[in-house]
């Protein structure tokens, strides 16, 4: 297995009952904050799709693509036919409600994180007096 991203995942607000691996988990995940997607070529479509051949052309349609942002995972190996690929999972996050769900479980996400940066910065270059960098008095 090879990690492709980390979620912070909070039992509270997750079904975890019927989770018995790391994948229950993730599906659970996707359920709750998931957007739909579909590949061409694949019957199943919704919030987690797993376990699947398709052809290496096929379209994948992320819904919530157009809306904002978004985190996209579809994982696969090759196959012994060039044309094809094997998808081991595939699912869509929609940021802007999980961000909210840290937030909520007070952990600071990169969004406010960036803005703390860039306000601290502000602060500090206000706080110089243009006449230091000459060595004379403010």
């Amino acid at each position: 297995m090879v990690v492709q991203s980390a979620w912070h995942i909070f039992a509270d607000s997750i079904d975890l009952e019927n989770a018995k691996s790391p994948l229950d988990v993730l599906r659970a995940f996707a359920i709750k904050f998931g957007a739909h997607l579909y590949v061409e070529g694949h019957s199943g479509g919704g919030l987690f799709v797993e376990g699947f051949i398709k052809k290496r052309t096929a379209q994948i349609n992320w819904k919530f693509q157009v809306r904002g942002d978004f985190f996209a995972s579809l994982a696969y190996t090759d196959t012994p036919n060039p044309d094809e690929l094997q998808v081991g999972i595939g699912y869509c996050i929609e940021l802007i409600p999980y961000r909210a769900y840290l937030r909520d479980h007070g952990l600071m996400t990169t969004d406010q994180m960036d803005q703390f940066n860039r306000e601290a910065e502000a602060q500090s270059m206000a706080s110089l007096s243009p006449f230091r960098n000459f060595g004379l008095p403010a």
